[in-house]
């Protein structure tokens, strides 16, 4: 276990096991057996896999030429910075996106990871622009806009009596050892309750705890005195094998007996939708009888954008007992959220369950969606749970 203070009023505390050390060290040791060239050559060789660069493309058509250039870039690079800028300083790799201990370096993420996806664009670029950067230089923008939240965090640390816990105990493992006082020497007492609990990345779909033990598990630390308190995740992947969770896969388009124009829009419930984006010229008209044209593509996104799964999530959680299982804890599921929107673009917070996505402008709604990687920021689904 570990203390250390973080400036006069912040302290940074932990348990880190076996497992994190030995990556730890691994790092060290890598670093004796190669740098940034070495690193950026095993980056590329995934980032330019030719049996990929169709997916590449596909992502570059609904862009703006000037976004498209900036994302080769970083394709490239891997550094946000601003574009045209001297990027010779930048001499040490990020030893955690490789395998740790390795003599050459073993790139962990996929070729489509990029740094965009985690942020407000819309924010991102506005940012930007508040520090001279144009719109254009979308990762530009990125980095006045990552600058400002660290020294924000860096501000509230100075400020604020905060005191930050890291474990490397699986989120199924933790609550428990918290009730058994594992964690005393830190100062997190086996009575403590707290205000808000966030999974991220909801833990439901993690083969390595289930709903039930999640929600039993973690529900009797939610504050019950504090009718505000709230427990909350992230479903990414629900929708994957949930019938009704989405309209198309990307794949089931990209071979030569795909869907038509006429095949793919005829049907479907957000055809108004798409026609508004049609006439207002935010996304091209397809060609009748085309196959595989850059506006087919953009039909991907934009469906899978303004599709409404809240019936077929509504669906998933009954299946997965989730309603009762929180109610076995002392919990309910929020309709309404406080915390967080029921999905993650285009939908304000006090929005209810099956809103869809809207867009105030066409720089909205570009991007949104038209600048995302891939549809899971579509599917993607928040949950709350609060005191019953």
């Amino acid at each position: 276990m570990f203390s250390v203070k973080l400036g006069n009023n912040g302290k940074l505390l932990g348990s880190i096991g076996g497992k994190i050390l030995t990556a730890l060290v691994g790092q060290q040791i890598s670093r004796r057996h190669w740098g940034l060239a070495q690193a950026g050559e095993e980056r590329r060789r995934v980032m330019y896999n030719q049996a990929r660069e169709e997916v590449h493309q596909r992502f570059y058509a609904n862009m703006d030429p000037s976004h498209r250039l900036a994302f080769e870039y970083f394709r490239q690079t891997g550094i946000v910075f601003p574009f045209g800028g001297s990027i010779a300083e930048f001499t040490e790799p990020n030893y955690s996106f490789f395998m740790p201990g390795c003599q050459t370096p073993e790139w962990l993420q996929h070729d489509q990871v990029q740094p965009l996806d985690s942020w407000d664009r819309p924010t991102v670029v506005e940012v930007g622009r508040a520090h001279g950067c144009h719109e254009s230089d979308i990762f530009g923008c990125l980095y006045f806009y990552l600058s400002e939240e660290l020294r924000a965090f860096a501000e509230r640390l100075r400020r604020f009596k905060i005191s930050i816990y890291i474990t490397s105990q699986t989120t199924k493992d933790l609550a428990p050892k918290i009730k058994e006082g594992a964690f005393e020497s830190l100062g997190l007492q086996p009575t403590v309750q707290f205000d808000r609990i966030d999974f991220h990345i909801c833990v439901l779909e993690n083969r390595l705890t289930t709903p039930t033990e999640l929600i039993l598990n973690w529900g009797p630390l939610l504050k019950r005195e504090n009718p505000h308190a709230t427990m909350l995740g992230a479903l990414m992947v629900w929708a994957d094998n949930e019938p009704n969770g989405k309209l198309y896969d990307v794949s089931e388009i990209s071979v030569a007996n795909g869907p038509s124009a006429d095949d793919f829009i005829r049907g479907v419930e957000t055809t108004a939708v798409v026609a508004e984006f049609w006439r207002k010229g935010w996304i091209p008209m397809p060609v009748s009888g085309a196959l595989n044209t850059p506006a087919i593509f953009s039909h991907v996104h934009v469906l899978h954008a303004v599709y409404d799964n809240s019936k077929a999530f509504a669906m998933y959680l009954e299946r997965n007992d989730i309603p009762a299982i929180a109610k076995r804890a002392g919990l309910k599921l929020k309709t309404k959220h406080t915390v967080v929107p029921h999905r993650p673009i285009g939908v304000p917070l006090d929005a209810p369950f099956n809103a869809v996505p809207e867009f105030a402008s066409r720089e909205d709604f570009y991007l949104q969606v038209q600048l995302t990687s891939g549809i899971t920021e579509f599917t993607e689904r928040y949950i709350e749970f609060g005191p019953a």
